[in-house]
């Protein structure tokens, strides 16, 4: 999944150096030098690279926020981020140029006055945008941690989806897990997608069909105890196979007395399209 450039052509020099450490990350970089040649349609390129970019890396300086090219890109950046309701857009700073009014209030990599501290930023937020298989969920009230993995285990597809709920006020942790065990056409389903490079995106429309065939109460459970809670489900896609669906959920850490109520399918939901608008980014670039 690339990463989209934004940037003055004056500032090459602080690029080609940013550009250097991205690589050395693995990251895949479009920058229009490298990649327009004669006769190409600057307006159609550019335009095709910001929809298909995983994430768009604004290098602020007193040039590029007079240049006119730089200030589309931002824009048609803003209406994708917009459109998705993902954060796509990462701020870098190099000169103590005046940040526009609109990036204001959003946190930016200062190069200018914190240059490692900013590549570290930077790195870290490369790494929420990019990572498929895991990540966090905020909520007004707590956090939610997830990842999820999948194999084939004694000859059945397994989709393990593990989820922890936290804040740094609740003398507990909860623990949610939510496992898929497939029959015999959907490990084959699983098997081909897994060789073609699209496994992800197999598990992750699992899990959404899953929860369209329930309801969010039908997924809401309540901890009165340590005791783990189960709830059991089968599902049969419409695209082929069937699953068991184990749902299990545990509290850790102190008692306070109070009941918990775990409402896991606005948590299964986000985390299943976070990998899929992933997934698709992916597949769009390789077209």
């Amino acid at each position: 999944m690339s990463i989209f450039i934004s940037y003055s052509h004056d500032d090459g020099s602080f690029v080609d150096q940013l550009v250097e450490n991205l690589l050395v990350e693995r990251h895949s970089v479009w920058l229009d030098r490298w990649e327009l040649t004669l006769g190409d349609s600057l307006v159609e390129k550019i335009q095709s690279a910001l929809a298909k970019a995983s994430a768009v890396l604004v290098v602020l300086s007193k040039r590029s926020i007079e240049s006119n090219w730089c200030k589309q890109e931002l824009e048609a950046a803003f209406s994708r981020q917009f459109t998705e309701n993902q954060n796509i857009i990462l701020p870098c700073v190099i000169d103590d140029c005046e940040v526009p009014l609109f990036l204001r209030g959003k946190l930016y990599a200062d190069f200018h006055r914190n240059p490692d501290g900013a590549l570290e930023l930077v790195r870290r937020s490369l790494a929420k945008l990019v990572n498929t298989q895991q990540s966090r969920l905020e909520r007004p009230e707590f956090f939610s941690d997830w990842s999820v993995d999948f194999k084939t285990y004694e000859g059945r597809a397994v989709f393990d989806w593990c989820f922890v709920d936290h804040n740094s006020t609740w003398p507990y942790v909860v623990v949610t897990r939510c496992m898929f065990q497939g029959d015999r056409e959907l490990t084959t389903r699983y098997s081909a997608a897994f060789a073609s490079k699209c496994a992800e995106t197999l598990v992750g429309e699992c899990m959404q069909e899953f929860l369209n065939e329930n309801s969010p109460e039908q997924l809401d459970i309540r901890i009165s105890d340590p005791i783990e809670k189960i709830r059991t489900f089968q599902i049969v896609f419409s695209a082929g196979g069937s699953a068991n669906v184990i749902v299990a959920v545990r509290r850790l850490g102190e008692d306070n007395g109070m009941d918990t109520v775990m409402r896991c399918h606005k948590a299964f939901s986000d985390a299943s399209k976070h990998m899929l608008t992933l997934e698709a980014a992916k597949h769009n670039e390789r077209l």
